[in-house]
């Protein structure tokens, strides 16, 4: 009996490891030295997911996890294998443990093996080797910041830099860039908050590029933000920076080449790298002075240029029956933060808050237009009234001092009414909304005859459903807030599942450029919209992105080689045809055009 024990705890101790995942951890050097570069595998031979990886002490992660899957059919058995695979650099000389990861397989989670690995010092010949290499990126990146800083800028001006207390001014931000500069990615990283202002912005949704000359150079500029800023209080007010990341794509020399990467731009063409920019436009100091502390009693803030018309709309009525003041301002400034201005009436008369229209318009450097108040009163007595004269005062800012505005004096006369006086309204009515209340009150019924509903509410199938329903909407609104969640989390899918409309948005515009017959822009449009595709599509960073990388990562989606050569082909015809001399180039154009249609199209189908 026991030997028969032994065998079935050895069946399934077999069976076990038979069905058991193997989750292993390899380096492709041990021992290592400082400053050398070793890759990390963890290799599983099976689905897995929610991989963690380990923290690395003593090295710096240069790149990863990058993963790959690969599939494999022996004898008509298929094995499916994951690798994800770490770059580190050896930073400091000593032994270290690399800890293991973990990963899920069939809701399991298991853990691969740790290595000990370790990290012996430089020989001189090797730390020279790192310091020259060092020297040499340290050079090149300085380069590169120093061209990409000469050919692309952000500037911030503003028409006045010393204001008053809401007086208005314009800010504008444009941003610079020299056509023959390859930006591979240029977007907004930090926009402007303009603490301690009134904005009024101008719609922006597409910049709109025009050539301009700085300093005898041609620059293509567009107006990235511009915006009219009303100042709500004195001192020195900042204007915050607008800041760009910029991705540029440059040619580089080869390293054992003494001279500068770009002495010649267009020396071994065939090989770019990707440099990082931030591109800030810089602070501004705007100095805002107050106002003179001899305000009249009827100012109200106003700051500007404008004049006043008033006017009543009947001057004879009836007790009980509505007239309206109307009292339009007229000019520009900061119309858009003034309050009403005070009118005082007859203590006969009731008198609601003024209705308010808005007739004002953004210009270029301030807000013009007019302002509509209307003052609903209702006399309540007859007899002869006197309203105003009304004032209202203003800064102004040529003149540098207060004006007053007056009204004439109106004189109402109220008759008898009928004595159906419509009180206690509210406030907000037109006088066609007390003509409509004021034949629809009606007296009090003093005998009723109600009947008890027999279809009574309470307990009936409606307040079940009416009960139920609240809490269905909300398990809905749940579950639709965790799937926008989830798909906003996953920043690489949301990239791969857009990279078509993004790249059919990007073709648009080198279409229009085809139109217009604008070479330069149109092959480097071409070129965006084709590296912008493929670096969504395969989820390849834009620091990552090389011909040998697209090969690649085509090749594991299994596109036919000729396609992908066709690609490669087609974005380095691209990236000559910009300084090539003028053929046939419109036909060129058109057929590139046509060609790199056809391979996003085939790609994405294929994928």
């Amino acid at each position: 009996m026991k030997k028969y024990l032994i065998l079935l705890m050895l069946i399934c101790f077999l069976s076990f490891t038979a069905f058991a995942a193997n989750f292993r951890a390899t380096v492709s050097k041990n021992p290592v030295t400082v400053g050398e570069r070793v890759q990390v595998t963890f290799t599983l031979d099976a689905n897995g997911a929610n991989f963690t990886g380990p923290k690395f002490t003593g090295f710096k992660v240069l790149g990863g996890p990058s993963q790959s899957n690969q599939t494999s059919i022996v004898n008509g058995s298929m094995t499916r294998s994951l690798s994800l695979k770490y770059i580190l650099v050896a930073i400091k000389e000593g032994h270290y443990t690399i800890s293991p990861a973990t990963i899920k397989v069939k809701g399991e989670t298991i853990k691969s093996n740790s290595i000990k690995i370790t990290v012996a010092p430089e020989s001189d010949v090797q730390k020279q080797r790192r310091q020259q290499k060092e020297k040499q990126e340290s050079d090149m990146s300085k380069q590169a910041t120093d061209l990409i800083k000469k050919n692309l800028f952000v500037k911030l001006s503003v028409n006045k830099s010393n204001v008053y207390k809401g007086e208005p001014f314009t800010a504008v931000y444009k941003i610079f860039r020299h056509p023959d500069l390859n930006l591979a990615n240029l977007s907004a990283a930090n926009a402007p908050v303009f603490d301690g202002f009134f904005t009024q912005e101008f719609d922006i949704d597409n910049y709109d590029w025009q050539w301009e000359e700085v300093n005898n150079v041609r620059f293509l500029s567009a107006i990235v933000k511009k915006v009219v800023l009303i100042p709500q209080k004195t001192g020195k007010l900042k204007l915050e920076a607008f800041e760009f990341n910029c991705t540029a794509r440059l040619p580089v020399q080869n390293q054992n080449n003494r001279r500068s990467a770009w002495d010649n731009p267009f020396f071994n063409r065939s090989s770019y790298r990707d440099f990082e920019y931030l591109a800030s436009s810089g602070e501004r100091t705007i100095t805002v002075k107050d106002l003179p502390v001899d305000a009249p009693a009827s100012f109200t803030g106003t700051v500007g240029s404008v004049e006043m018309e008033t006017w009543f709309d009947v001057t004879e009525t009836k007790a009980g029956e509505p007239v309206t003041l109307k009292v339009r301002i007229t000019g520009n400034g900061n119309l858009r933060m003034i309050d009403a201005p005070v009118v005082t009436f007859p203590p006969d008369f009731e008198v609601y808050d003024p209705k308010l229209s808005d007739n004002t318009s953004v210009t270029s450097s301030t807000i013009s237009g007019n302002i509509l108040y209307e003052y609903l009163a209702i006399p309540r007595n007859p007899g002869k009234y006197d309203v105003g004269p009304i004032e209202f005062s203003y800064f102004d800012l040529k003149e540098k001092k207060y004006v007053t505005l007056k009204s004439e004096k109106y004189t109402i006369s109220v008759a008898k009414g009928d004595g159906k006086n419509v009180q206690n309204l509210g406030t907000g009515l037109n006088k066609e909304d007390i003509e409509i209340l004021n034949s629809d009150i009606k007296y009090i019924h003093t005998k009723t005859n109600i009947n008890k509903n027999k279809l009574a509410f309470f307990g009936s199938s409606r307040f079940y459903v009416f009960l139920v329903l609240p809490i269905l909407l909300l398990l809905i609104i749940i579950l639709l807030r965790n799937k926008i969640k989830a798909n906003a989390a996953d920043i690489v899918g949301m990239k791969n599942k857009k990279a078509a409309k993004m790249a059919k948005k990007r073709l648009a515009i080198a279409n229009n450029l085809l139109k217009s017959g604008d070479k330069d822009i149109f092959f480097e449009e071409l070129v965006r919209a084709l590296w912008g595709y493929v670096s969504d599509k395969l989820s390849i960073p834009t620091s990552e992105l090389t011909k040998d990388n697209v090969a690649v990562e085509l090749a594991k989606k299994q596109i036919d080689a000729d396609i992908t050569e066709n690609l490669l082909k087609t974005i380095e015809q691209c990236e000559f045809a910009r300084y090539a001399p003028s053929g046939d180039t419109e036909a060129m154009m058109n057929d590139t055009y046509k060609n790199a249609e056809l391979l996003i199209i085939t790609i994405e189908n294929k994928i």
